[in-house]
């Protein structure tokens, strides 16, 4: 399942898009009309909201049986996508005012400006991954490449078509593929795409996105380098 600019296509009609994504992807950058962090936020909060009400639960609930999920411990991830948190992060990360001309001196002026194109690989165990990894590009302004991971089974590509359904001026800052990790032509016409590659999990995955890369295009890490874990006797599974 293929989304592209706010349509869903069946991944036969693969090979055509991604023939005009790169042009697709410039015509966007050469707009110059970014999108706006609150535009981004209050879409975001909008889903969530629909989320904890129950309106995609003929999608949802099916998915959390097959992979034993609680329903509960599913809805305790939506925070993530609401207002506060959302806003939280941008101000941790960006300052208070992101979306702001600061004026250093009489000649010298600093504003951010979005990097441009993101290439992501997110991993399939972390619930909700792939549509958050894209909402924190669509919070910076950046254009958004996703391949699903293995085990998706359309929640993320239901999830960000209700997003553009909501704040239509995203609908060309989303693009997702379900392309395998074993198509490596395909996954290096998104990193030739690309100003940056982020690459959720281990070391493995890292060293894949860096053969991937050109010397100009940056490589965002995220995923934790040490794990560990509790055993109980209690436990129930």
């Amino acid at each position: 399942m293929i989304l592209y600019k706010g349509e869903i296509f069946e991944d036969h009609h693969q090979r055509k898009l991604i023939d005009k994504l790169r042009e697709d992807c410039y015509e966007t950058l050469a707009n110059e009309d970014f999108l706006k962090v609150n535009e981004v936020v209050e879409a975001c909060d909008k889903l969530a909201q629909r989320v904890k009400s129950g309106t995609y639960n003929d999608l949802i609930l099916p998915l959390l049986e097959e992979f034993d999920i609680p329903y509960d411990y599913f809805l305790s991830h939506m925070p993530m996508f609401e207002k506060p948190s959302l806003l939280k992060k941008v101000e941790t990360e960006l300052g208070k005012n992101y979306d702001q001309e600061e004026i250093l001196d009489e000649k010298n002026h600093k504003k951010r400006y979005p990097l441009g194109i993101l290439f992501h690989i997110a991993a399939g165990n972390v619930d909700a991954l792939p549509a958050y990894s894209v909402i924190e590009g669509l919070l910076a302004g950046n254009i958004n490449i996703l391949k699903l991971p293995s085990g998706d089974r359309g929640v993320s590509v239901k999830l960000l078509s209700e997003l553009i359904k909501i704040e239509p001026k995203i609908k060309p800052y989303i693009y997702v593929f379900d392309v395998p990790s074993t198509e490596t032509e395909t996954l290096k016409i998104f990193a030739d795409i690309a100003d940056a590659i982020v690459v959720w999990g281990g070391d493995v995955a890292i060293k894949a996105a860096r053969s991937m890369a050109s010397v100009t295009t940056k490589i965002i890490e995220w995923g934790h380098k040490l794990s560990f874990a509790y055993a109980s006797l209690n436990a129930s599974d």
